[in-house]
């Protein structure tokens, strides 16, 4: 009896990751990607052409990312929204067995809600207007600085020295200091940053041209 030849291994799905950097559920599926070991194109949503963000909207009637476009090899195509559904999906295919991560992620999510929430306190609440807004802020710049360790995505880590600077702010004011604008010096902080990331995106545009 002649032994039987092994199958012939599926080939590998083409992907393509529609986010942009700021995106922290964007920066769930990279990492994702990262600890996989798998290839997927980046297409950024908020590059100053928009042929990607027109290319989503086109195949899913909507702009929200992440979505992970899927093509099989056989040439079928299919639009996976959703960022936990994007992680569970990859390492059913590429994990060989592992679970995707759940602690981190839930803690994240976690203090993204936590943050939200104290937010909307600190305005029901002014006479605990400080501490809530402190909290708060904490909570949004541990999430940041996660999020950009996970994701290797300067951006975030940006964001959370913003989180940084209002919590400064209300610290020295408590303190005895002066009542610092913090948000003057945020504001100016992001609009520096979405400047260089655009002329970032632009540069690359050139260069692919």
């Amino acid at each position: 009896m002649e032994p039987t030849s092994p199958a012939p291994a599926e080939p590998p799905p083409t992907l393509a990751l529609y986010h942009y950097d700021a995106c922290g559920y964007c920066a769930e599926v990279r990492s994702a990607l990262d600890a996989l070991g798998v290839d997927a194109e980046l297409r950024d949503v908020l590059a100053p052409d928009r042929v990607h963000r027109q290319e989503l909207r086109d195949a899913t009637g909507a702009t929200t990312v992440p979505v992970l476009r899927i093509e099989e090899a056989d040439g079928t195509t299919r639009w996976l929204p959703e960022s936990q559904d994007i992680v569970a999906w990859l390492y059913e295919r590429f994990g060989e067995g592992r679970r995707p991560p759940v602690l981190v992620p839930l803690l994240l999510r976690s203090a993204g809600l936590a943050m939200w929430g104290l937010f909307g306190l600190a305005i029901a609440l002014p006479e605990l207007r400080d501490v809530l807004l402190g909290t708060a802020l904490g909570l949004g710049a541990l999430r940041s600085f996660v999020t950009a360790a996970r994701s290797r995505r300067w951006i975030h880590g940006i964001i959370g020295v913003v989180f940084l600077l209002g919590l400064g702010s209300i610290f020295a004011a408590r303190s005895g200091g002066p009542a610092l604008p913090w948000w003057y010096g945020a504001y100016a902080l992001v609009g520096a940053l979405v400047v260089v990331a655009l002329m970032a995106r632009l540069v690359r545009g050139f260069r692919r041209g």
